[in-house]
């Protein structure tokens, strides 16, 4: 089945979540994300490339969540700057350059940088030597996001917390992470 589309054809989605996003209108395939942990500053900046097909026609826009913790500072479709807009502290749409059909590809390039969020679960967190946590004996940057709250530290393609989102495209990763060599 595609992603969000039941066996005969209905959104998994409730009205608001599909009309937020539309998001069984496409599919992630690939993400290649690269970040660098500054420990010091307590913040990471990053490149997130994902890969994205449309699941149907007529595709001009794609929905996308980073929270605004982070500064987008460049943005682009397939090599071409896009124009985005803000709908929510979390949620941005861009507009596609191409419209893109059924099963047609795009790829979205996202340069950004900011101070991740703590949400819920340990979604992103930063730790001191025996403070906090108490059992921490070295400096500890660690993640707990899967499928919600990733947008706290990196832009991506999930749902809104406690609401049945898009929890089923599901894609390949390659991280890249750098880090302090104490780290």
């Amino acid at each position: 089945y595609k992603a969000g589309v039941g066996p005969t054809g209905e959104s998994l989605f409730p009205a608001g979540i599909a009309v937020q996003s539309a998001l069984a209108d496409t599919d992630v395939t690939h993400v290649d994300l690269d970040i660098t942990v500054d420990f010091n500053t307590q913040s990471i900046a990053g490149t997130c490339g994902m890969d994205v097909t449309s699941e149907i026609n007529g595709l001009t826009e794609f929905t996308f969540r980073l929270d605004d913790a982070h500064t987008i500072f460049s943005l682009t479709i397939d090599g071409i700057v896009a124009a985005y807009v803000t709908d929510s502290p979390t949620t941005k749409t861009v507009t596609l350059p191409v419209t893109k059909n059924d099963g047609e590809s795009f790829r979205i390039e996202i340069q950004y940088a900011g101070t991740p969020v703590a949400g819920g679960f340990g979604s992103f967190r930063w730790t001191d030597n025996g403070v906090d946590p108490w059992w921490v004996t070295n400096p500890m940057v660690s993640t707990l996001s899967q499928p919600y709250w990733a947008h706290t530290w990196w832009p991506c393609k999930d749902g809104d917390v406690n609401q049945p989102g898009d929890t089923i495209d599901k894609f390949t990763i390659d991280m890249s992470i750098t880090a302090p060599s104490n780290l």
